[in-house]
C-alpha cells in the first residue's frame, strides 16, 4: 500500500515536471517564422491551374507571404503581419506540412503579440483587436 502510494506520488511529479517544461517553451515569432519559410521553401507544391486563374485565391505562394509577415514583424506592423499570416494560412497551395509549420508560426506570433500587449504595447493591443474583430466576423 506505502509502495503504491510512493509510486503514484512519484509518477504525479514527474507528469508535472514534464508538463512544466513542455509547456514552457517558448518560440520567439521572428525565428518561427524563418523556419516556416524555409520548410515552406522546401516542398513547395505547383500552383493549382484552377484556382491560379481564379481572383478569390491568392497567386502568392506560402512561403513568400510568410516571409513577408516576416518583414512586417520586423517593422512593427503587426495587424499586416497578421494579414499575411491568414493569407498563407487560407492559401490552397500548400501540403499538410506547411500547414502545420504556418499554424506553428501563426501561434507563435499571436503569443508574441500578446505578450507585447500585455506589457503595454498600443500597436500590438490594435492588431490584436483587429484580428478578433475579424474571426468574429466570419
Amino acid at each position: 500500500m506505502r509502495f503504491q502510494k510512493l509510486f503514484s506520488g512519484t509518477v504525479s511529479l514527474l507528469l508535472s515536471a514534464l508538463l512544466v517544461v513542455g509547456c514552457s517553451k517558448k518560440t520567439d515569432a521572428s525565428t518561427e517564422l524563418a523556419k516556416t519559410v524555409k520548410v515552406l521553401e522546401q516542398a513547395a507544391p505547383a500552383p493549382q491551374a484552377s484556382t491560379q486563374q481564379s481572383p478569390n485565391f491568392p497567386t502568392a505562394l506560402p512561403a513568400q507571404q510568410v516571409s513577408q509577415a516576416l518583414t512586417l514583424l520586423k517593422e512593427g506592423k503587426y495587424t499586416e503581419t497578421i494579414v499575411q499570416m491568414e493569407m498563407a494560412r487560407y492559401n490552397p497551395n500548400k501540403t499538410p506540412q506547411q500547414m502545420i509549420a504556418i499554424q506553428d508560426a501563426m501561434a507563435a506570433v499571436m503569443s508574441d503579440l500578446y505578450t507585447r500587449a500585455a506589457n503595454g504595447d498600443a500597436p500590438a493591443k490594435q492588431a490584436i483587436k483587429q484580428y478578433q474583430e475579424n474571426r468574429n466576423k466570419r
